[in-house]
């Protein structure tokens, strides 16, 4: 008997998480190797009769299964089920004995060479055997309204850990805390231009199908308005990607659809459509105090505008830290992945730095990958720097020196070598060899930017002094 269908795509859901699990399924549509393409995962869909124990069938590059017969048997479909004579030519039927008959009325050996007898008709009949077009290795299963199909797709429970393979990211870089001796000397080794291991990641499962973690529009950092820390460059991303965070979240608590509550010492945020909780924050930590500010304004009655401003003036309040970069700037980078939901800091940081300049883009690599399937989320892997100078004295000086090799010792996406120049290195680097045409030509740009500003504030300034002693 064919199998029934049990629930659509769309109700899958209904069935309790014990039973339904999460299972998912991925097919290479567009052949580049990755499942992390629209339309390249699926939900599976629960098939049979046990609805705790369906077989569960992906609905990706799905073929409908052909009706095969039994030799000799062919198919009619007149009466949809396969039949042949069972008297061979120059013989009749008996249906008194259900046995052929030859010319002279003899008995003949009469059997069917497949399927069973109907006595009535004399025929050979059976039931058409589904066989999947992509092999017979694939189950044939009733897809509803009778139609029997098949994939050569695997679906699994992503749910369980076993299913899901995440390769592991630091983030690390080198700071300075080291020892020193009683005069501050480092004691340590020092390093100089050091860099850090950065990432981004592009469309994919973790991060969503529409969502490219690594977009970025223009460049918003520069080398005349960064400091020589890398550390406390990303210090100040930090502090634009907490504001972008009140900003979100206290957009969505001013229009209704998140709901932001007091639980102990936490203000958890909640999806009021569902209930579910979104994220949480610290009650008095900066980001929480803005969100919650921004909640009690729209409860007051403020618009959106009025609580979005409520939210970052208490932010601003609670945590107002200067930065070395253009913080205006980074927030709207920031707000452009918050708002795609699934980025995450070290997402906005290297989307920040690499499209200033800063960055060495290292190559590509999965990043998350479901057992037996294939990649689902990739990952672009950086080594960024401090300055766009840094970025250009490595490009072209660690190929000068033995200990990187020619081809920079960069390692590769997912573990990069992000180190900076020993100060003996640095010696070593002929600075003749090094072309710094992108870094005169990014200050020069900078400088012409600046000049008309400057211009007006000395003429202003003056006026001022005149008007003064007048």
């Amino acid at each position: 008997m064919r199998k029934r269908l049990l629930l659509s795509a769309a109700l899958l859901c209904a069935l309790p998480l014990a039973a339904q699990g999460a299972w998912m399924c991925g097919l290479d549509l567009n052949g580049d190797g990755y499942l992390d393409g629209p339309g390249e995962t699926a939900l599976c869909l629960a098939l049979g009769d046990d609805p705790h124990n369906p077989a569960w069938f992906c609905p990706l590059g799905s073929s409908a299964c052909l009706e095969q017969c039994p030799e000799p048997l062919e198919f009619s479909a007149q009466n949809a089920r396969c039949e042949q004579p069972l008297c061979p030519a120059q013989s009749v039927y008996d249906p008194g004995s259900g046995r052929c008959l030859g010319a002279n009325g003899e008995p003949l050996d009469s059997s069917c060479a497949a399927g069973e007898l109907d006595a009535p008709s004399g025929l050979c009949v059976a039931q058409p055997r589904f066989v999947c077009p992509l092999g017979e290795q694939y189950a044939c299963l009733d897809a509803g309204a009778g139609q029997m199909r098949c994939s050569a797709a695997t679906c699994i429970d992503v749910s369980r850990p076993e299913s899901v393979i995440e390769e592991p990211w630091s983030g690390a870089m080198h700071l300075d805390d080291g020892a020193r001796d009683a005069s501050g000397s480092c004691l340590g080794e020092l390093y100089i231009f050091s860099g850090k291991n950065s990432k981004c990641r592009p469309p994919g499962v973790t991060v969503g199908l529409t969502n490219n973690c690594c977009r970025n529009d223009a460049q918003v950092l520069s080398d005349s308005t960064t400091g020589v820390s890398l550390s406390q460059m990303i210090t100040g991303v930090q502090t634009a990607y907490e504001m972008s965070q009140v900003a979100y979240y206290g957009y969505q608590v001013a229009s209704g659809a998140y709901a932001a509550t007091s639980v102990g010492t936490q203000l958890v945020v909640t999806n009021v459509a569902t209930g579910s909780a979104v994220t949480s924050f610290g009650a008095t930590s900066a980001v929480g105090q803005g969100v919650a500010s921004a909640s009690q304004a729209a409860a007051a009655g403020a618009g959106t505008q009025g609580a979005l401003g409520a939210g970052m003036s208490t932010y601003a309040g609670a945590l107002l830290n200067p930065t070395t970069i253009a913080v205006a700037a980074a927030v709207h980078v920031a707000m452009q992945v918050l708002f795609g939901d699934g980025c995450g800091r070290p997402d906005v940081e290297a989307a920040l730095l690499d499209a200033s300049g800063y960055c060495r883009y290292l190559g590509q690599y999965c990043e998350r990958r479901w057992s037996g399937i294939g990649c689902v989320q990739r990952a672009r892997g950086f080594c960024c720097f401090n300055s766009k100078l840094a970025r250009i004295i490595h490009e072209q000086g660690r190929p000068q020196l033995k200990s990187f090799g020619p081809d920079g010792g960069w390692g590769h996406a997912q573990n990069p070598n992000c180190r900076g120049f020993t100060p003996e290195e640095f010696q070593m680097l002929d600075f003749a060899r090094i072309d710094l045409s992108e870094y005169f030509g990014h200050i020069q740009r900078g400088l012409q930017e600046r000049l008309p500003e400057a211009r007006q504030t000395i003429e202003r300034r003056i006026e001022e002094h005149y008007r003064m002693i007048r």
